[in-house]
């Protein structure tokens, strides 16, 4: 998990970009990218979906 400042390629009207990445063996790597105009928001919004990206 990490927080990056999108630039002009990706999230262009948008100031934060939190990057989540899991890794499972022998089966793929998944990526969230959740974008928000400020912290908090993103903070408050990315709670509901932060574990919905999980390998069954």
């Amino acid at each position: 998990m990490t927080m990056v400042e999108p630039r002009k390629e990706f999230g262009q009207d948008y100031k934060y970009c939190m990057i989540i990445a899991i890794h499972k063996d022998d089966a793929a790597d998944a990526y969230y990218f959740y974008l928000a105009d400020d912290q908090q928001t993103l903070k408050e919004q990315m709670q509901a979906v932060f574990h919905s990206l999980k390998f069954n």
